[in-house]
């Protein structure tokens, strides 16, 4: 567990800048240039907040505290790596997912058209490269507040039940 100080305010983060110093000199690409040419008070941002990001998140047992993540080598290197992304991209810390395709088109008058669809092979909070990385620790709705399904309806009988032969929909194809 290190600190930093910013505005004569300690925080605690993930690992210690030093380290994230010498993880990033080691990399190669456009965050490592940014962290690079970022000053000491833009890094240390950048990892209180991956580090905030992180601890938002729901753990199973074997990191379901900050010390037992810390102790876990791969959080550290999440944080270093999230860290020059929201210096890259401070977005990250408030988008849903990490990848999202959007696409409006406007007529005019108030008219339009909205498109979405996801970045293939990027679905969960994080990108890839941390997914990989925290990936085993992160704990699935199982367990929680959220799970299971909810339906409603009329009451009425749907034919997207009906499980004959003619199914024109393909609903039970593959069960």
């Amino acid at each position: 567990m290190g600190t930093v100080s910013i505005n004569s305010n300690n925080f605690t983060i993930y690992g210690t800048s030093a380290a994230a110093d010498i993880h990033w000199d080691g990399s190669i690409g456009d965050t490592a240039t940014l962290w690079a040419a970022s000053d000491d008070d833009t890094r240390a941002k950048g990892l209180v907040s991956a580090t905030r990001l992180l601890d938002r998140q729901r753990y199973v047992d074997a990191a379901a505290t900050f010390s037992l993540r810390d102790a876990i080598t791969a959080f550290q290197t999440a944080c270093y790596e999230l860290a020059g992304m929201i210096i890259e991209n401070p977005s990250l810390v408030t988008d849903a997912t990490s990848g999202q395709n959007i696409k409006r088109v406007d007529a005019g008058g108030g008219v339009g058209v909205e498109f979405f669809s996801p970045t293939l092979g990027i679905t969960g909070r994080f990108p890839t490269n941390i997914q990989e990385l925290i990936g085993e620790y992160l704990a699935g709705a199982e367990g929680g507040e959220i799970s299971g399904s909810y339906g409603s309806g009329t009451g009425e009988s749907s034919t997207f039940g009906d499980t004959n032969p003619n199914d024109l929909y393909g609903l039970t194809r593959g069960i």
